[in-house]
């Protein structure tokens, strides 16, 4: 009888994703409906899974529990549980704070009961500013459902406010909402990898680790054959350089596919401004202009791949080309690395 169940238990596990196994743990009756609903939390294969399950991982690095962290960005602070003494004179067993390289400064309670309460004044200090800089004094926003414990009813919030409650209605109408809110930062980081010049030659590509990319490529056809200049942008994500490889192939298929990769001449540009302060109606300006621009030939040990990239002296480009460039790098400042 047991051997068979053991058995059972085993083919379960084994039919189970990822090889998962069965936790079992004792737990007061009082605590245990909560339990099993934070273990669940815990458990879940997702990024929501991940993320609790990040944040309770921390505990192992603990003896005590945490009560509170603030993280700054030069040091942060934390403060340990439980607390200690009688109901009229609480202290948290201690805490740290931390800096540079993770070394933390050790705190007895009062140290840091004075801590928490000068990082809970600063951050106070911090949130009110930011609600008066935004007009959000005042105001009541509940339109997520993110918050169970609602503290008010419908009947307490401001009529009269687009924004009072907009709570979704159930568990479903909320994945939806979450769901919705996921692609809108998606929306919104790819636009902001937009380059802010309208130009066709920006020429947008995939770099390290997936991440939204841009240079400028210039494309001619000349007498001795196709030609591909590519243009850094300043803060375009990959650099170039570091992308010839893919960059070549990707242009190469878009403007010449026909074309043999040894046939086609390849060039790595890059343009720099120069920041200068001058004097303009009795005040000191910043003004940055175009200070030069450098063009290397780019070759490769294996030209029909290509692969094996170096680079040498540009000596074979027509003079309109650097023109070009200029005229380019000039309506484009910002695109140009500092000098």
């Amino acid at each position: 009888m047991i051997a068979s169940r053991m058995k059972a238990w085993r083919d379960k596990k084994r039919a189970r994703s990822g090889g998962m196994t069965e936790i079992t743990v004792w737990a007061s009756e009082f605590r245990a409906d909560r339990l099993r609903l934070i273990f669940e939390r815990l458990a879940r294969f997702d990024a929501i899974g991940e993320t609790y399950f990040g944040e309770a991982a921390k505990w192992l690095s603990r003896r005590r529990p945490p009560l509170e962290f603030f993280r700054g960005a030069s040091y942060s602070a934390e403060i340990d549980g439980p607390f200690f003494g009688p109901h009229w004179h609480l202290r948290p067993a201690g805490g740290r704070i931390t800096g540079a390289l993770g070394t933390w400064i050790e705190l007895s309670p009062d140290e840091a009961d004075d801590v928490r309460l000068l990082c809970a004044s600063a951050v106070s200090s911090v949130l009110e500013t930011y609600l008066q800089n935004n007009k959000l004094i005042g105001r009541l926003r509940d339109d997520t459902g993110v918050a169970l414990n609602v503290l008010f009813a419908e009947a307490d919030y401001p009529q009269g406010q687009d924004d009072y409650l907009r709570r979704p209605a159930n568990d479903a109408a909320f994945e939806r909402a979450e769901a919705a809110r996921a692609r809108d930062v998606d929306r919104a980081a790819y636009a902001s990898r937009l380059h802010k010049i309208q130009d066709p030659r920006v020429f947008y590509f995939d770099g390290f680790f997936s991440v939204p990319s841009r240079c400028y490529a210039f494309i001619r056809d000349g007498d001795d054959g196709p030609q591909i200049i590519i243009g850094h942008i300043n803060y375009g994500g990959t650099s170039p350089t570091n992308a010839i490889e893919t960059l070549a192939v990707a242009l190469r298929d878009r403007h010449f596919p026909r074309t043999p990769f040894d046939k086609i001449k390849y060039y790595d540009c890059w343009a720099q401004a120069r920041d200068e302060y001058r004097l303009s109606d009795g005040e000191w300006r910043s003004v940055r202009s175009l200070d030069n621009i450098r063009i290397q030939r780019v070759t490769f040990d294996r030209p029909t791949t290509p692969a094996g990239p170096s680079w040498g002296q540009a000596t074979d480009l027509a003079p309109d080309v650097l023109d070009e460039l200029t005229e380019i790098y000039t309506a484009d400042l910002d695109s140009a690395y500092p000098a």
